[in-house]
């Protein structure tokens, strides 16, 4: 709300700066649904490994399935339980990272329904 960003003074280009002098330009970003992320940062990156693509179990490559469920399914971890305090970055940045690290052992074909 305006309310919780009224004392902010962090701005989008500050943000944007800080990401870039932290990130090398050959780095690999890993998440769920980053080109969400990437769009609000207005940014892009050329490298990125996204478990929203990479695991299917849809049928349909429209459609993406949460983090949530792919954590429980593949992981068998239940993720972003606490609903009061919301999803914790950190604990949605491992769940993601240990399903491409799952995905690399098991090979690509590995939860996609389609493959």
């Amino acid at each position: 709300t305006s309310d919780m960003l009224k004392d902010v003074t962090t701005r989008l280009t500050d943000v944007q700066t800080a990401l870039k002098s932290l990130l090398p330009e050959d780095c690999i970003l890993v998440g769920q649904s980053l080109n969400s992320d990437l769009t609000a940062l207005k940014m892009m990156h050329p490298y990125v490994i996204d478990t929203s693509v990479i695991f299917n179990i849809t049928g349909d490559r429209r459609r993406k399935t949460k983090l949530q469920t792919l954590a429980s399914i593949f992981l068998e971890t239940d993720i972003q339980g606490d609903r009061v305090k919301g999803h914790s970055p950190e604990e949605d940045s491992k769940a993601a990272m240990n399903l491409v690290l799952l995905k690399l052992k098991e090979g690509y074909q590995y939860g996609d329904v389609l493959l």
